[in-house]
């Protein structure tokens, strides 16, 4: 017999039903004499629920292998009476992990440059709102996702720079606030969850938590937050410009052009819009574009407009001891 899938959906919004829904279902086709498997598919960066916070997700169900999954899979057991295990539980982060496991060199750089865009800050963009997450929520969640990420790379260093998203920050409360005020606030998100930590203040629970700097929680590992749009190591220039050209790698062509005329002196240019994937030479400049290592569907800003989907994906670029890059080594990986 073919195999027919059901899909449940809801969103990413919590209580609405999903999980009894879909374990009815499967108690319903099972009494049919059908044979009923239940898988749960969740969107995030973490690899299982047992490692985000439980304020954030709740308890987590252990399945008889001891993986630790989302509690939608112990009303999957109850139900349809079947024993369920770690693939029964899949997420963002456990498809990045096993992109990454495929090949161990990308694990353990010497350096880790995350090259802005870091956070979206989409409720205080100018874009819909259907999709709005707040301010505060978002926040946590890149502080998450950055915590994870470089535990898992490992690397001796982060460097970090801003992107054109990352800056709505400053650009909302400049609109919102009186200048003296302005003085007082950061110019982006990240310099909070980076360089001065933050504290979550929520009113309805009347409880106030605490989140250091990420220089605070990794002591063993330099973190260079950069204040700017771009840095650069070696011969390479990483950079994430606010500007914006539709045209196949012309954001990274137009960027290379403006670093010229600067006078910089660099072979290879990275560029971390996520509207494109590719590379080329350009006389002795090799410039790419590398997509996002995120999940770019939730960026539901065009949804129906017909726009080429966002790219995800990361560089893996080798240099040598005189920060020359290697070109035989260096490898673009797109990820859809």
């Amino acid at each position: 017999m073919t195999t027919k899938y059901i899909f449940v959906t809801g969103g990413v919004v919590s209580g609405l039903g999903k999980g009894i829904t879909a374990a009815s279902l499967g108690l319903i086709l099972k009494s049919k004499g059908l044979k009923v498997i239940a898988q749960k598919l969740d969107p995030y960066i973490n690899e299982d629920p047992g490692t985000m916070n439980p304020t954030q997700h709740g308890e987590v169900f252990v399945t008889e292998d001891g993986a630790e999954t989302d509690l939608d899979l112990g009303h999957y057991e109850r139900f349809i009476d079947e024993n369920l295990n770690k693939f029964s539980n899949l997420t963002t982060g456990r498809v990045y992990k096993k992109v990454l496991d495929n090949d161990e060199k990308y694990r353990n750089a010497d350096i880790l440059q995350i090259n802005g865009d870091v956070s979206d800050m989409q409720a205080i963009s100018r874009f819909s709102k259907a999709y709005r997450v707040s301010p505060m929520e978002e926040i946590i969640q890149t502080r998450k996702y950055l915590i994870y990420l470089i535990e898992y790379i490992n690397p001796k260093k982060v460097v970090i720079t801003y992107g054109n998203h990352d800056i709505r920050f400053q650009t909302y409360f400049s609109k919102n606030l009186d200048s003296d005020l302005l003085e007082l606030m950061p110019q982006t998100s990240l310099e909070l969850i980076i360089i001065d930590g933050f504290r979550h203040f929520n009113k309805r629970e009347k409880t106030k938590i605490e989140y250091k700097p990420l220089r605070e929680v990794f002591e063993d590992i330099e973190i260079d937050y950069v204040n700017n749009w771009y840095c650069q190591i070696g011969d390479c220039i990483f950079c994430h410009p606010t500007a914006y050209s539709s045209g196949i790698l012309k954001t990274a062509e137009k960027a290379m052009l403006w670093f010229r005329n600067e006078k910089f002196d660099f072979k290879n240019l990275v560029l971390a819009h996520t509207h494109r994937s590719g590379q080329y030479t350009i006389g002795n400049t090799t410039i790419y574009e590398q997509g996002a290592f995120c999940d770019v569907k939730k960026n539901n800003y065009s949804d129906g407009k017909l726009f080429n989907s966002q790219k995800e994906g990361f560089i893996f670029l080798c240099q040598d001891n005189n920060g020359n890059t290697i070109k035989d080594k260096t490898k673009l990986i797109v990820l859809n």
